[in-house]
C-alpha cells in the first residue's frame, strides 16, 4: 500500500465573502440569543443564508452587506418561505450608516440601529414591496 501525505489546500477568499460570513455569524448569534436553533447554509446558493427554528416557527433569513437583495433573490426567498409557511427576513448591514436594517417580507419594514433599538423616526409603516 502506498500512502500519500495529505496536501494542504489553501482557498483564497475575497474580503466580500469574509464580511458576509462574519455578518451571517453575528445574525446567527442574535437569533440564538432569542432562543432559536439556527442553521447556516454555508456557501450555498439557496434562498436563505440562515434557517432559524423555535417551537414550530420557521424563519428564513437572507443576510446582505451594503446592498439590498435583487428582485430575483427576494422572489426566491418568498417562494421558499411560502412552501414551508415560514417568515422571510432580509437583514442588511449598511456600513456607511453603521446600522442594521431588517426587512420582514411578510409584513412591514422595520429598521434597527446598530445598538439594537428600533428606530421609529418616521412613524409610517411601509410595505416591503419596494424590495420586490
Amino acid at each position: 500500500m502506498v500512502f500519500r501525505a495529505a496536501q494542504k489546500v489553501v482557498v483564497k477568499v475575497g474580503s466580500r465573502y469574509r464580511k458576509g460570513h462574519r455578518w451571517e455569524l453575528k445574525v446567527k448569534k442574535m437569533w440564538e440569543a432569542k432562543g432559536f436553533v439556527v442553521y447556516r447554509s454555508a456557501g450555498s446558493k439557496g434562498a436563505a443564508d440562515l434557517i432559524a427554528l423555535r417551537d414550530g416557527q420557521i424563519v428564513l433569513i437572507q443576510v446582505k452587506v451594503n446592498s439590498k437583495p435583487s428582485c430575483s433573490e427576494v422572489a426566491k426567498l418568498l417562494k421558499e418561505a411560502k412552501k414551508c409557511k415560514a417568515t422571510a427576513l432580509v437583514v442588511v448591514w449598511n456600513s456607511k450608516k453603521r446600522e442594521v436594517e431588517v426587512y420582514n417580507l411578510n409584513l412591514t419594514r422595520r429598521k434597527v440601529t446598530n445598538n439594537g433599538r428600533a428606530n421609529n423616526g418616521s412613524r409610517k409603516k411601509r410595505k416591503a414591496a419596494h424590495l420586490l
